[in-house]
């Protein structure tokens, strides 16, 4: 650790990481129920 060049945001990369999930989770609920009703697009 030799200065501010060396700083990783371990926070902010594990808020991207939980949010990018969300919104996989929720693109996918969407997806699959409109799979389910055959709905073709």
């Amino acid at each position: 650790m030799s200065g501010p060049e060396r700083f990783k945001p371990t926070g902010t990369i594990a808020l991207l990481v939980v949010y990018m999930i969300i919104l996989l989770a929720l693109w996918a609920n969407v997806f699959f129920t409109l799979i389910s009703r055959g709905v073709t697009l």
